[in-house]
């Protein structure tokens, strides 16, 4: 099975939703990337779910908020 990859910082719009993603290999994410590679089980403490027919990424048990997190420099 393939090591799964972590999310180490992240990116925010101005309203607050994230934008970037960045993973503990240095690859970054877009949302939708990470919606993506979350339902492939790809990405550690990330899940990906449907609500009001949208794409939602939700945090693990190990991460409480995506605002835990350092927001992306650059």
């Amino acid at each position: 099975m393939m090591e799964q990859l972590e999310v180490v910082a992240v990116r925010r719009h101005q309203t607050d939703n994230y934008t970037r993603f960045v993973l503990n290999n240095g690859q970054i994410l877009n949302y939708q990337q990470a919606v993506e590679m979350a339902y492939q089980g790809l990405l550690r403490n990330v899940e990906a779910s449907r609500q009001n027919g949208q794409q939602i990424l939700n945090t693990g048990i190990l991460i409480k908020s995506y605002d835990d997190l350092p927001e992306m420099t650059s």
